[in-house]
């Protein structure tokens, strides 16, 4: 509504007004202060004092308002009485929400004796609090009251902000994510509607007039009934204007008690009925008497005829936001976008790589490729030709569509943050982007990489990737790297190569082998290998295999760490093998050696070594080598020799090597030879822990040890490393002693035996337990703790010739600490009594 459209309406009404009162009385001179006369002959001015007054009211809800309870309070401020008055109303608004409000109002009246009527008027500042905003308003108002008719006029002006937010609700539809492949790039796309539902308030601006006449009157005019009838008109921001009418009837039973009922309607309210009630006290008009000539001006203190409150019209709004993203999926470690190179196998058409478009063989997808690590040959089966032998190129990776293949990306909007593993990682290492599933994989289609004019069939290059395919009857090796640095081959099948599985040589960085199945390996000695680490000149590498199932291999993983003690090179190399299973091996299962200075850390862990025809586990460290091995949770069983050996240095040799083997909670059962033997020799050194092994049925001894030369072997009590010597294992059936440890030449053995049941193993006669010193140039320390054999512990210091050293911890009670008869030959003072010590390894 613009200013001219105000101001005519208020013209409008007002002229309304000014007519009213000429209709209602006899034509008179214009309007002036009155006169200064007496009213009546027997009244005078102090019978029409108005008092000071308080009151109470209610009204209903209806028309932009709760139901609201008003106090106020009614103050002269300077009267004349029967004359003028100026008067202030203070009021408290307390609606039926709790919510508080009040105004301020300031008015003045005067009674014109001439027209026999009153006139006046008022401004007024309004407040009201809603339960989320606060509004104010300028009120405005005139007034003309009679015996017989009144009129009012009435303006709200909204103060400040006038339209107000009071409540917001967001319904989001979530994203509605997808990817699809477009030329070279994978596309990611999401769309989120969310739909917004906003409450305004907005205080009205509004303009009333109204007329009314008097119906009947009683108690002398203490009481009376008015009826009123009227026009209004409201304006606020976000609703069209409306023009309303009001009737409504005023009963006036006391002059204490006034009641009301108002009918209005208008276009942002609708149809409204109000009820009202107000208490005053002490009254309303003067105490008099009043003469009949006095009941006009008796009403100078009426209350002001207005809305109770600000009226608020209630506003609900709707936006409906579109959110859509269509970016290419970025590559985190580059921060580029991937570029898929696209492979149909057996596709004729000539073709440029992208998904519309593929070519038709993999060496047009590798030659189109750029070493950059954001590049991939996406390969489908097609009508699944064999491959031919190729190579790929530096930071490239070659991938299949037959498993599942996951990418990690940068973030982007809708696609759920997922922890993902980078490629070269063997665990999670990036917690901040996405993990999208490529279109097409998982198809079940694993294509056939088969080349008999090739020797080897797929060579890596340097942080390349291989995954998801069959690779059959290589001559040579299956897939090969040298000197390459970080490697992953994952989810493959690699059947009957003629030399090796999988050779990496002199491979360093990272090394992820997940999830191949690798069978039939055919070559002879110095090959045959399901998988050949080999490291021999400087460089560090860490292999993790990972569920691996390798079956019908002369060796199923061998790794070696040979150095070169004149050139200076000291390979490190560390693997860790988990849920896996070496099944039907030729010769080992598992074969480890490091010499001249090569060093290796190998775990197996929750694995299988099966059915070997030598032995399981076999680990070498010769010549300045070093080793250190962990084997855990798992079972080796049905070898052809021992179930697991370990050897350090070389019979009568001059040099030394270093192992530490920590064997614990494995099922080493019916191998061929002993279930675990321990060889130490020259000047090497080996600590050692075998711990809660269930050993049983072997061909051999359950546990053999041999020291010789000057070699120096412990069983170590170590609570750094959870080493408890040879502790808890159950040790039985098998077709030798228990345990058999013997020190020769001028070795050194140290060891506790503790907690151990030793029972039912074939011995001939002799003890299932033993510990040997062979020479009188030994060095021997045993402490043996609660251990049980039926057949007893047998110490036996050189009986055949001058005895070593050889202490025993707290000999004199060593037969009651365990269950069993305790032999010492040839007799105990050939013996040193380690008094009290609970360990060789602690006084």
């Amino acid at each position: 509504m613009t200013l001219t459209d105000y101001l005519f309406l208020t013209g409008l009404l007002a002229s309304v007004a000014v007519s009213f009162p000429a209709i209602a009385q006899t034509p008179e001179t214009d309007i002036s202060e009155p006169e200064s006369a007496p009213l009546s002959e027997t009244g005078s001015a102090v019978d029409l004092i108005i008092p000071s007054r308080l009151g109470v009211e209610h009204s209903t809800s209806g028309g932009g308002f709760d139901g609201v309870t008003q106090f106020e309070g009614f103050i002269p401020l300077r009267q004349d009485p029967g004359q003028n008055i100026t008067f202030f109303v203070p009021q408290l608004l307390l609606d039926n929400d709790g919510n508080i409000g009040g105004s301020l109002l300031l008015g003045h009246r005067f009674y014109s004796q001439s027209r026999d009527r009153i006139f006046g008027g008022y401004v007024a500042f309004d407040s009201r609090e809603t339960h989320n905003n606060t509004f104010h308003q300028l009120g405005l108002g005139l007034e003309s009251l009679g015996e017989t008719w009144d009129f009012h006029i009435n303006g709200y002006l909204p103060l400040g902000n006038s339209r107000q937010l009071a409540d917001e609700r967001r319904f989001d539809t979530g994203f509605d994510i997808s990817s699809g492949f477009e030329e070279n790039l994978l596309v990611l796309s999401s769309r989120r509607e969310q739909q917004i539902n906003r409450l305004y308030e907005a205080a009205l601006f509004g303009l009333d007039a109204e007329a009314g006449v008097k119906l009947a009157e009683w108690d002398e005019g203490n009481g009376d009934l008015r009826a009123f009838g009227g026009v209004y008109f409201y304006d606020v921001i976000g609703t069209d204007s409306t023009l309303g009418w009001r009737l409504r009837l005023e009963a006036r039973p006391t002059q204490n008690l006034t009641l009301g009922l108002a009918l209005q309607n208008d276009d942002i309210f609708g149809t409204n009925i109000v009820l009202s009630t107000g208490l005053t006290w002490p009254r309303v008009r003067p105490r008099g008497p009043i003469t009949e000539v006095e009941d006009v001006p008796a009403r100078l203190g009426e209350t002001i005829v207005r809305l109770p409150t600000i009226p608020i019209d209630a506003q609900q709004e709707s936006e409906t936001i579109v959110d859509e993203f269509t970016e290419p999926l970025m590559n985190p470690e580059e921060e580029q976008p991937y570029r898929f190179v696209h492979v149909t196998l057996g596709r004729q058409a000539q073709g440029d790589g992208t998904f519309e478009n593929p070519f038709g063989t993999v060496e047009e997808a590798l030659e189109d490729t750029l070493s950059d690590g954001n590049n991939i040959v996406y390969i489908e089966g097609g009508n699944n030709p064999d491959i031919p032998a190729f190579t790929i190129p530096d930071r490239v990776r070659v991938l299949s569509q037959g498993p599942v293949q996951l990418l990690a990306g940068l973030p982007f909007p809708g696609f759920p943050e997922a922890p993902a593993r980078l490629p070269f990682s063997p665990v999670v290492n990036y917690e901040d982007g996405i993990l999208v599933r490529l279109p097409f994989s998982g198809d079940g289609n694993f294509p056939r990489i088969q080349d008999a004019g090739a020797t080897d069939l797929v060579a890596m290059s340097d942080r390349t990737v291989l995954s998801g395919f069959r690779i059959a009857n290589a001559r040579g090796n299956a897939v090969i790297s040298n000197q390459a640095e970080n490697i992953e081959i994952r989810d493959n099948a690699i059947t009957n190569a003629g030399e090796r599985g999988i050779f990496l040589n002199e491979v360093t960085g990272s090394v992820v082998l997940f999830n191949n199945s690798i069978t039939g390996s055919r070559g002879g000695a110095g090959s045959g290998q399901g998988i050949l680490i080999r490291n021999s000149t400087d460089g560090d590498v860490e292999a993790t295999i990972q569920s691996h199932q390798i079956v019908d291999n002369r060796v199923a993983i061998e790794i070696s760490a040979l150095g070169n003690l004149t050139q200076g090179f000291d390979p490190q190399q560390i693997v860790n093998i988990t849920d896996t299973n070496l099944r039907n091996s030729g010769e080992q299962a598992l074969l480890a050696t490091a010499s001249n200075s090569g060093n290796q850390q190998i775990l197996f862990r929750d694995g299988n070594i099966l059915n070997s025809g030598a032995e399981g586990l076999l680990i070498q460290a010769t010549n300045i080598g070093s080793q250190e091995l962990i084997l855990e949770n798992s079972t080796v069983r049905g070898s052809g020799g021992d179930g697991i050996r370990t050897q350090s240095g070389t019979p009568n040799g001059f040099s030394t090597a270093a192992q530490e083997v920590f064997i614990r909670r494995n099922q080493i059962i019916n191998n061929g030879g002993d279930g675990i033997s321990i060889e130490s020799n020259e000047v090497a050194a080996q600590e050692l822990a075998i711990d809660a092994n269930v050993i049983q049925g072997n061909g051999g001894a359950g546990i053999r040890g041999v020291a010789n030369n000057l070699s120096f072997q412990e069983y170590v009590t170590d609570a750094a490393n959870s080493s408890l010597g040879i502790s808890n294992n159950v040790i039985l059936g098998n077709g030798d002693q228990g345990i058999i440890l013997t020190a020769n030449d001028s070795a050194t053995l140290i060891t506790d035996i503790q907690e151990n049941s030793v029972s039912d193993n074939i011995t001939d006669g002799n003890p299932e337990v033993e510990v040997t010193a062979s020479s009188s140039t030994t060095d021997v320390c045993v402490v043996f703790n609660n251990n049980t054999s039926a057949t007893g512990i047998r110490l036996d210091n050189n009986s055949l010739g001058a005895p070593g050293l050889f202490e025993v911890g707290d000999l004199p009670t060593v037969s009651s600490r365990n269950i069993g008869e305790v032999l010492v030959e040839p007799n105990s003072s050939v013996f040193t009594n380690k008094a009290g010590a609970p360990s060789c390894f602690r006084n």
